[in-house]
């Protein structure tokens, strides 16, 4: 149970003061304006199935890269578990040299 007692002053630690950071904006170059443009007239040149060949482009890579990801995925547990055996098999080499 808490008693609260109106004559006793709860003690509060001093705020501490620390200096604002300012962030300075980064300026925008006349190569940068000119990369944008650019970009906006391809896009702009690009017809819907230009578009479309792009993105059945990049699904394609997509799956090829997981593909790899995955057999890179399964080497390395195959890794692990012969890793692991090895462990075992020396281990119980060394016991059965106390013996």
């Amino acid at each position: 149970m808490t008693v609260l007692l109106s004559n006793a002053k709860a003690s509060v630690p001093p705020k501490i003061e620390r200096p604002v950071k300012t962030v300075k904006p980064i300026p925008v170059t006349q190569a940068c304006r000119s990369a944008r443009s650019r970009s906006k007239v391809v896009d702009k040149s690009k017809g819907k199935v230009a578009v479309l060949d792009d993105a059945v482009k990049l699904r394609t890579n997509l799956r090829e890269t997981l593909g790899s990801v995955n057999d890179l995925i399964r080497s390395i547990k195959s890794e692990r578990r012969q890793t692991k055996l090895l462990r075992s098999t020396v281990d119980s080499l060394r016991k059965l040299q106390n013996i």
